[in-house]
C-alpha cells in the first residue's frame, strides 16, 4: 500500500466509511457539508428569489467537478509515478495490480456519479426556475390589466351617452311621454345599449330600452287603426278609424305597457275606437231597414203638425237599439266629433255591446223632462241632440247627451233621471 492509499484510508475511517458501503455512500459521509449546504430546497428558494443564482450555482458546480477531475487525475498521476520508480520484491504477488485496476475504476465510476448528481441539480434547479415564471404576471397580462381599465373609463362615457339619448325620447322631464318623432329612431338606441354588454350598467340601462319598446310598439298598433295618430307625444286627439280596423286584435298584454298614464291613454283610445265601430254598424243596419221599409204618406190634418219627440219604451222588454241616435236625438253626426273624454261615468264596450239589457230602457217620461232642461237652459233647440249609450252600472243604464256640434252636455241616469254635467256649480258626485 502506497503512502497516498494509506492516508485516503485513514480519511475514509474518519470518515466513517466501512467496508460495506458503496462508493455513492462514501461520497455523502466525506462531503457531509457541501451536500448540506446544497439541499434541494434551499437551491429552489433561493432560485425563486433570483433565478440569475441558478447560473452562478451551475457554474460554481462545472468548476468543482473539474477540480475533482483534475484532483484525481493529479492523484492517480502520483500513484503510478511512485509505483513507476519503485521496485517490487520478487515474492511480491499480483495483488497490487488489482488494487490498481479497482482504484482506477472506482476513481472512474466516482467521476460519473458526482456528474450525474450534477446534473439532477441543474434539471431540479431549471424546473424550479420555469416554475418561477410561471406564476410571475406576464407582459400580456399587464397589458391586459390596463386595457381592462381603459375599457373601464370608456363605459363610463358610453353610459352617459345612452342615458342622453334615452332622455331624448320623450316629451317630459318625467320621462312618461314618448315622442312620436323619434319612433324610427329606436334602432340607434339600442345600439348605444349593446355598447355597455359585459358592465354593470347594462341591466338597468336594458329594462329601460325594453320598457320603452314596448310603449312605442302599443302606441303604433293603437295609431295604425285610425285613419291619423290619436296618440301625440304622450297626449290623445280625436280620430276617424279605418275600414280596416280590428281592436279585438288588440290584446291587454300588448296595451299594457307599465306606464300608467300612457296606458290609459291607449285603453281611452281604444275604447273611442270600438264606439266609432259599432255606431257605424247601427248606422248601416238603419240604412239598411230605412230602404226596406216603405214611406208612410203623412195625412192632411199630420201634414203641418210639429214633430215631438218619441216615447220612451214602455216595459223593460223592449229591445234597445245599440246606437242612442236611432232612437232618440239626431243620427247624422261624426263621432269623433264628441267629447267623450269629459264623460262623467266610463264607456264601457262590453256593456254597450249588449244591446238587449233592459238597463238600457228610459223610465217613463224621464228623457222627455232632460230635453225640456236642456231646451230651456239653450243648449239645444227641439229635438237637434245626441244622445249614445255610456255603460250599465247597477242595473241602472247610463247615456251622455251632447250638443249637434259634440260638446258634452250631460251624463244621464235611465232609470232615476239623475243626470250630471261638468258645469260649475253643479254636483260633483254621481249617484252611484
Amino acid at each position: 500500500m502506497t503512502v497516498e492509499e494509506a492516508l485516503r484510508k485513514d480519511s475514509e475511517i474518519k470518515a466513517g466509511i466501512d467496508e460495506n458501503d458503496n462508493i455513492l455512500d462514501k461520497y455523502i459521509k466525506q462531503h457531509r457539508e457541501e451536500v448540506g449546504k446544497h439541499k434541494f430546497e434551499s437551491k429552489i428558494q433561493a432560485s425563486q428569489e433570483d433565478p440569475k443564482e441558478i447560473d452562478d450555482f451551475i457554474q460554481e458546480k462545472r468548476e468543482e467537478v473539474n477540480q475533482i477531475k483534475e484532483s484525481e487525475t493529479s492523484q492517480e498521476k502520483l500513484t503510478f509515478d511512485h509505483l513507476e520508480a519503485q521496485e517490487l520484491p520478487e515474492n511480491q504477488d499480483s495483488t497490487d495490480d488489482i488494487i490498481l485496476g479497482e482504484t482506477k475504476e472506482s476513481s472512474s465510476k466516482k467521476g460519473l456519479i458526482i456528474g450525474s448528481l450534477i446534473a439532477l441539480l441543474i434539471a431540479v434547479f431549471a424546473f424550479g426556475y420555469v416554475l418561477n415564471n410561471l406564476n410571475s404576471p406576464t407582459t400580456n397580462e399587464k397589458e391586459a390589466t390596463v386595457t381592462k381599465e381603459k375599457d373601464t373609463k370608456a363605459n363610463d362615457e358610453d353610459i352617459k351617452a345612452f342615458e342622453d339619448m334615452y332622455t331624448s325620447y320623450f316629451v317630459d322631464k318625467e320621462l312618461t311621454k314618448p315622442k312620436n318623432s323619434e319612433f324610427e329612431r329606436l334602432s340607434e338606441l339600442e345600439v348605444a345599449l349593446n355598447k355597455l354588454k359585459g358592465t354593470p350598467a347594462y341591466t338597468e340601462a336594458k329594462e329601460k330600452y325594453d320598457s320603452l319598446k314596448k310603449a312605442i310598439d302599443a302606441i303604433k298598433v293603437v295609431n295604425e287603426q285610425f285613419t291619423e295618430p290619436v296618440i301625440v307625444d304622450g297626449e290623445k286627439v280625436s280620430g276617424t278609424i279605418k275600414e280596416s280596423a280590428n281592436f279585438d286584435a288588440l290584446s291587454a298584454t300588448m296595451l299594457n305597457t307599465g306606464k300608467a298614464t300612457l296606458d290609459n291613454l291607449l285603453q281611452s283610445a281604444v275604447s273611442e275606437g270600438r264606439q266609432q265601430l259599432t255606431d257605424k254598424v247601427e248606422k248601416e243596419k238603419v240604412a239598411s231597414s230605412s230602404q226596406e221599409a216603405p214611406a208612410l204618406q203623412p195625412s192632411n190634418n199630420e201634414e203641418n203638425s210639429a214633430p215631438t219627440a218619441p216615447a220612451a219604451p214602455a216595459t223593460n222588454n223592449a229591445t234597445v237599439i245599440n246606437n242612442a241616435g236611432s232612437m232618440y236625438g239626431i243620427t247624422n253626426y261624426d263621432p269623433a266629433s264628441l267629447q267623450r273624454h269629459l264623460s262623467r261615468v266610463p264607456y264601457n264596450n262590453d256593456i254597450i255591446a249588449d244591446v238587449n239589457n233592459p238597463g238600457w230602457v228610459f223610465n217613463e217620461g224621464i228623457l222627455e223632462r232632460i230635453v225640456a232642461v236642456a231646451q230651456e237652459r239653450g243648449h239645444i233647440s227641439g229635438n237637434n241632440y245626441i244622445l249614445e249609450r255610456v255603460n250599465i252600472i247597477n242595473g241602472n243604464g247610463y247615456y251622455n247627451m251632447f250638443k249637434p256640434d259634440g260638446t258634452y252636455l250631460f251624463s244621464i241616469n235611465a232609470k232615476t233621471g239623475y243626470f250630471v254635467g261638468n258645469a260649475p256649480g253643479r254636483a260633483d258626485d254621481l249617484d252611484y
